[in-house]
């Protein structure tokens, strides 16, 4: 009797475990597409004194995650034309359709990212996880940047 017991417990403790598991899964996959966040932000026209420029204005949702790791999906912008292990842009989308290359999406597809030690490039989509800051002030820069940033192993 007691051993019957204790199977149908490892049984009932088994598959609690593998439905956390796959809640885990679903929260992460979730989680990654951090870029429906990042799109919410406004622009507001203002003047330099030399021209009209437009500032992001990331009040709402994407200001709740300012300073935290996140996760984002996509693919591997080289910089510049050559790809640099130490500093990259990673694109929501491919990178013949990505912001630079004129694709119908703006700034806020892509994000600066500054790993924590050099990676290999690759067309693959990639995950990485490092911590969100906001460029709220220049123009010459894109609107988000992630430190620290390492890149998440595929499932």
């Amino acid at each position: 009797m007691k051993l019957i017991f204790t199977i149908i417990l490892l049984i009932c403790v088994s598959s609690i475990s593998y439905g956390q598991s796959e809640e885990d899964k679903a929260n992460r996959k979730k989680s990654i597409n951090n870029w429906d966040i990042l799109s919410k932000v406004n622009f507001i026209k203002s003047n330099d004194g030399y021209a009209e420029i437009y500032l992001p204005d990331f009040s709402g949702p994407i200001e709740t995650i300012e300073g935290k790791e996140i996760l984002l999906q996509g693919y591997i912008v080289p910089n510049d034309g050559l790809f640099s292990a130490e500093e990259f842009i990673i694109s929501s989308l491919p990178v013949a359709q990505c912001f630079f290359c004129g694709g119908d999406s703006g700034p806020e597809s892509v994000a600066y990212v500054y790993p924590k030690k050099p990676i290999k490039y690759t067309a693959k989509l990639i995950t990485i996880r490092g911590k969100l800051d906001l460029n709220r002030t220049d123009s010459n820069n894109l609107l988000y940047l992630i430190n620290d940033a390492s890149v998440e192993e595929a499932e």
